[in-house]
């Protein structure tokens, strides 16, 4: 299973600030700044009428993400480096941490509803948006050039043709350039044998899984990212599974413990978000809906230690 994807291609050919109170693994809460764009809602599947709310969830996914790696990216990205896309951009957040570590390289960001520059002026200077569906011809790359770094986290729902995709990714990037994926499989394991029949927020998991399944969406394509790269053209560098889980050990140290608490947050987040649109499609009731999800909601939060719940990244 791959939860970060390198790829090399072959040799021939924020907007405004907003303070978000960010759990600790203390009990306790730490105010961060976060600076957010307009969120790139994942077609229906994500609350429309809930832009911020949806944007500030991305960033603690991404200060999860930056958490667990160490830094926002995992690949070996050579100082000079010039040229640098991000598909499927979102909110811009990860942009932006890039840009303060890469001042020199200029960025850009391709989503479906990028964020405006002209109303989110904070971003730095070398990045620029554009507005574009990557599963449709990269028209947009005409304005950019090739690229010596494309980079794609956490596309599983809205994503339907990953080998199109990967196919312009070759395209689009210079010899020796790099594409990094970060993914997940939609699905969450508990180490006590939990299943859906026992548990809610399993059984609110697999109605996810079917309803991505009737949209085209293939919910375990973290698992097939390294055969799709590569038969696109791409020499596989690195493909890393990684685990989160949702409680902490007595041994875990503070990182450890503090990825444990996000995660834990990011799933309550997902059971309020997620449910109202996504769930409409599932052949269930408002009201089996919204039980099902006030119980997966108190299973996490109560059981989260019990039954051992983690997710594959």
């Amino acid at each position: 299973m791959a939860a970060t994807a390198l790829g090399t291609s072959e040799s021939n050919e924020k907007g405004y600030s907003d303070v978000y109170l960010l759990p600790k693994a203390n009990g306790k809460t730490e105010q961060e700044t976060v600076r957010l764009g307009t969120a790139a809602l994942f077609r229906t599947l994500a609350p429309q009428e809930d832009v911020t709310d949806w944007c500030t969830f991305k960033d603690l996914q991404h200060i999860t993400f930056r958490l667990f790696n160490g830094n926002i990216f995992t690949a070996q990205i050579p100082r000079d480096v010039k040229n640098v896309l991000d598909v499927g951009c979102g909110s811009g957040v990860w942009l932006r941490d890039f840009a303060e570590q890469y001042p020199q390289a200029q960025l850009y960001g391709v989503d479906v509803n990028p964020p405006e520059r002209s109303k989110f002026p904070a971003f730095p200077d070398n990045i620029a948006f554009k507005k574009g569906n990557i599963e449709d011809e990269w028209m947009f790359a005409s304005d950019i050039g090739p690229s010596d770094y494309i980079f794609c986290r956490l596309l599983m729902t809205s994503l339907r043709n990953w080998d199109f995709v990967f196919a312009q990714a070759y395209q689009h990037l210079k010899p020796g350039g790099i594409i990094e994926v970060q993914e997940t499989v939609s699905d969450l394991f508990a180490e006590d044998g939990s299943t859906a029949t026992t548990s809610p927020a399993i059984r609110w998991h697999q109605v996810v899984r079917s309803v991505l399944e009737q949209n085209g969406v293939d919910p375990d394509v973290a698992k097939r990212l390294s055969p799709k790269l590569r038969n696109a053209g791409f020499e596989i560098v690195t493909d890393k599974e990684c685990r989160w889980n949702t409680f902490a050990r007595p041994e875990d140290g503070d990182r450890e413990k503090q990825i444990a608490v996000n995660f834990k947050q990011v799933l309550l987040n997902l059971f309020e978000m997620m449910t109202p649109k996504l769930f409409e499609q599932a052949d269930m009731s408002l009201e089996e809906r919204q039980t099902l999800a006030k119980a997966a909601k108190q299973d996490v939060t109560q059981n989260s230690a019990q039954r051992g719940y983690y997710a594959l990244k």
